[in-house]
Parts: structure tokens; C-alpha cells; sequence
């Protein structure tokens, strides 16, 4: 299962299976070790807790019955099960199946409902809205790279007629926003102040820009909200106006809680909260509550 090699101080490991039982393992390495992960024949060096991660993404998707395969030709990775095809940037997209079709961290009643997707990054979230019964999906993504890769997502599982992709940011207003691109997957944003990786930006750029006032007075009532923007969240709920015409929100929060639970509370809504990797990170859940 692990083979040590020794190069001079520097311990390096090779892996060649994932799962549960080589959390112990990858635990007990040195803080500075790195790994070489061996998936299907393709390799990967990255550090002992990154691979810790990655090995537990992998073994609970591919247990979902998940299948990888590499599409050389397009530089893809190809995330597949049954009917349902997900392409996405490389293997590290284990984690974002994982979160969506594994644990369902989005799982809510949006049978025929409209749900707004902030942050659709490469549409798993739009997909998976629009398998559970959503009868219309308008997905957000400024990354047009990251957009691109949606669109294909959504045209390989014969969705075009749910999901509506938008090559825009949602912002407090309007416009044009800064976008600022990191080397990090999944951690670019338009709210430098709240993004996670300020050090990683690599790129910045003006993308166009809406807001989620002129989304959702659009758009009338949606079932369901999901934000998942970098730290965005903020900005964008504490300049709405229509949150009555939303009946369920779910986001996910990158600089601690700040004021989104006594805002939404103030809108009715019932708060629940899931704290990840310490204060900063979480998923919030709220619902309007029908007694008030």
C-alpha cells in the first residue's frame, strides 16, 4: 500500500490505494512529507494532508458508484454514474461530487421550482438541481473557463431545457465587477476583502455583473437560493431587498458567519448551521418560517 523512498532529508511516499484505513497512515507522516498518488495510472505529488482529503473524496464517490476516466484529448477528468456525466478540471473535482451527489450539502424540496445557482462552477450543482426535479435552474458563473466546462456538463446530460447558464457574476449591483482569479480551484472571487486565498490571486479582470434584486424580481418566487461565491455571500444578501419572494436558502460561507444569521432571521427565516475546518468555513441553511 505505501512505499517510502528516501531523497537525502526529504521523505517522499508513494501511494498506490485510497480509502478509509490510509487516513491512519497518511496521519501518522511527518508534517513536511509529500505524497505521490497513483489514480488509475495517473500521478499526483501533493502534500500528506491534501492527500488525505483527496483519498477519502475518492473512496466515498467511487463507493456512490462513481467511475473516473481521463479524457486525455481535453485535459479532463470525466466523473461519471449511470446516466449522469460530470467533466471537471482534474482530479481534485473528486471533492466538489462528493460534497454535491454524495453528502448533498444542497439536498432541499425544489420539485418544479425555480432555483438560482450563485457560483454554478462547472453546473455539478445546477445538474443536480435539475435531477432532483427543479422545474427551472439559472446558474451563475463569471470564470469563463470554468463556464465553459459547465456548458458541456449541462449539454451531456440533456439538460438545456432546465438550466439556464449565465456567464456573469451576481453582485450587489449591476454592472461590471472586478473578478479576481486564483491558482487554486474553486477559490476565485469578486469580493477580495472576504475571499480565503487573497495571496493566490493570480489575474484580475472586469467581468459583467448582476444583481440578485434584479434576478429575483425577474424571476418572481424561487424555491430555492444556493450561493457558493467566494465570499460574495455577504455584499450580495445584505444589499437585497426581495427576501420574501425566497423560500429557502443554502450557502456556503468563507469568512465566518458575520451578520447573515440575524439577517435572514430578520426576514423570517428559521437559521441552521454547519460548521467546517474551524469558525471561518460552513454551510448555512435557512427557511422561511411560516409562522411569522
Amino acid at each position: 500500500m505505501l512505499r517510502k523512498i528516501t531523497k537525502g532529508i526529504k521523505r517522499t511516499y508513494t501511494l498506490h490505494k485510497y480509502g478509509v484505513g490510509l487516513m491512519t497512515i497518511l496521519s501518522s507522516l511527518p508534517s513536511n512529507s509529500i505524497v505521490t498518488v497513483t489514480i488509475h495510472g495517473e500521478k499526483y505529488e501533493m502534500k500528506v494532508r491534501t492527500a488525505m482529503y483527496l483519498s477519502e473524496d475518492l473512496y466515498e464517490i467511487e463507493k456512490a458508484g462513481w467511475i473516473i476516466k481521463y479524457d486525455k484529448g481535453d485535459n479532463l477528468v470525466l466523473f461519471r454514474n449511470g446516466e449522469t456525466k460530470l467533466y471537471g478540471d482534474s482530479i481534485f473535482y473528486a471533492d466538489t461530487i462528493n460534497e454535491v451527489f454524495v453528502k448533498e450539502i444542497y439536498k432541499a424540496d425544489i420539485k418544479d421550482k425555480v432555483v438560482v445557482d450563485v457560483g454554478a462552477y462547472f453546473g455539478e450543482s445546477s445538474v443536480y438541481f435539475a435531477l432532483q426535479g427543479a422545474r427551472k435552474v439559472i446558474a451563475f458563473e463569471p470564470d469563463e473557463q470554468s463556464y465553459k466546462i459547465a456548458l458541456r456538463n449541462v449539454k451531456e446530460n440533456k439538460l438545456e431545457n432546465k438550466i439556464v447558464l449565465i456567464n456573469k457574476a451576481v453582485a450587489p449591483v449591476s454592472g461590471t465587477i472586478v473578478y479576481y482569479r486564483t491558482n487554486s480551484a474553486g477559490t476565485s472571487s469578486t469580493d477580495y476583502q472576504q475571499m480565503i486565498r487573497k495571496g493566490e490571486v493570480i489575474t484580475k479582470k472586469q467581468v459583467n455583473a448582476v444583481s440578485l434584486n434584479e434576478i429575483v424580481s425577474q424571476e418572481g418566487e424561487i424555491g430555492l437560493l444556493k450561493m457558493d461565491c467566494e465570499g460574495c455571500e455577504y455584499s450580495v444578501l445584505n444589499s437585497f431587498s426581495y427576501f420574501d419572494k425566497i423560500s429557502k436558502i443554502v450557502l456556503e460561507y468563507h469568512n465566518g458567519l458575520q451578520n447573515l444569521p440575524s439577517l435572514l432571521k430578520s426576514h423570517g427565516f428559521e437559521v441552521k448551521i454547519k460548521k467546517e475546518r474551524g469558525d471561518r468555513l460552513g454551510i448555512l441553511r435557512a427557511e422561511r418560517n411560516m409562522k411569522t
